[in-house]
């Protein structure tokens, strides 16, 4: 068994659905299917049976050739789709993008359905109100900010004030009976440690050219952005894999904003390294952490939510704010907080100290 992977995410075509933050250009513009080659879909199947791994096949628009079918009926598995193939493929993951919210309608209902929802700053406005006319048709719902790295602070308050309604609506259903969960609120309630995505750590992606990737996002935004063929890259030969892990992001290792996707991805679009956050994603994180704790504060007097540990009430919004304080405690000498310290020696001694976070931040 591979101990090292708990699952593969496979692209089956260039056009495959996004599901997550990032966005994938020929989803919307392929006009025909460009599948993976059926003897490298094959390869992979016998491998993921072999060594007992799970396999998330991510689909385009278009509907496969009766040979893959075969093959993926083949292993143990998970469907994510576009809408157009809900009804084809009744027992896959769903995606829908708010901005096709019009089609809906025609979604069927069902209490037992994964969603995924994706929403650009466009669609924030109505956010509650497409949420709220999803109701009935998905047991849980994973949303997902598109465009997330480029949001401004009035698309954050924005967020905030529709992650409210949300909220609200959420309570009145729990305290009805009705359980359901959207993930940016109810996943807090429960963990009491981190539960990031770990791309390139618990799973890893295989695009449609036979090549391995740390995620879909890496392999959308450039095909050479590789970790190395596909079956290299399951047996582990990834370089600097060990950046992935939590215990090298400093600003991650010190948050409890427990249900955040600590998107690699995002990370590395913005930051430049995948250890270290956007600010962004750290903002929106911690306004879905607040509101869920005041969730769970209106919910203190039913079952079983009076059992949930609290989240506690904190002072800030960015978990950096926390890394420079512990960094300022070390490395400013007692003297600079001195009243009679020199104004020169002292600008000089902060502007070194934002030096060596940077740096730890790079390095660590």
């Amino acid at each position: 068994m591979n101990d090292m992977y708990k699952y593969l995410l496979v692209i089956l075509e260039k056009g495959a659905v996004p599901f997550c933050y990032y966005s994938n250009p020929d989803y919307y513009s392929l006009a025909n299917p460009n599948f993976m080659p059926a003897d490298v879909l094959g390869d992979i199947i016998d491998y993921a049976r072999e060594k007992n791994l799970f396999l998330n096949f991510l689909y385009g628009k278009h509907q496969l050739p009766p040979q893959y079918e075969t093959l993926i009926e083949t292993v143990s598995h998970v469907k994510m789709i576009p809408l157009n193939l809900s009804s084809l493929y009744p027992d896959g993951v769903v995606v829908l993008e708010a901005d096709e919210s019009e089609l809906f309608a025609e979604f069927s209902s069902d209490a037992e359905r994964n969603v995924i929802l994706r929403a650009t700053a466009a669609d924030l406005p109505h956010l509650s109100d497409i949420v709220a006319f999803l109701r009935g048709k998905f047991k849980r719902l994973n949303l997902h900010l598109v465009g997330l790295k480029s949001f401004s602070g009035k698309q954050l308050d924005l967020y905030e004030k529709e992650l409210k309604k949300i909220a609200e609506m959420l309570s009145r259903l729990y305290k009805a009976g009705e359980a359901i969960e959207i993930n940016v609120l109810s996943d807090r309630l429960l963990l009491h440690q981190m539960n990031n995505c770990n791309a390139g750590i618990q799973h890893l992606t295989i695009g449609p050219n036979g090549k391995g990737y740390i995620c879909p996002a890496f392999y959308h935004d450039n095909e050479d952005d590789t970790v190395g063929d596909w079956s290299s890259a399951v047996a582990g030969n990834v370089k600097n894999q060990q950046l992935l892990d939590l215990d090298c992001a400093p600003v991650c290792a010190v948050c409890d904003a427990f249900h955040c996707k600590r998107c690699v991805y995002l990370n590395k679009s913005t930051t430049l390294e995948v250890n270290v956050p956007s600010r962004e994603q750290c903002l929106t994180a911690h306004v879905e952490r607040e509101i869920s704790r005041q969730l769970l504060h209106s919910l203190r007097t039913i079952k079983p939510f009076d059992k949930f540990i609290a989240i506690p009430s904190i002072t800030y919004n960015d978990p950096f704010e926390l890394v420079i304080q512990e960094t300022w405690r070390r490395e400013v000498p007692a003297q600079a907080s001195s009243a009679a310290a020199d104004d020169k020696d002292y600008l000089a001694q902060i502007y070194e100290m934002q030096k060596k976070i940077l740096r730890k931040l790079g390095t660590d």
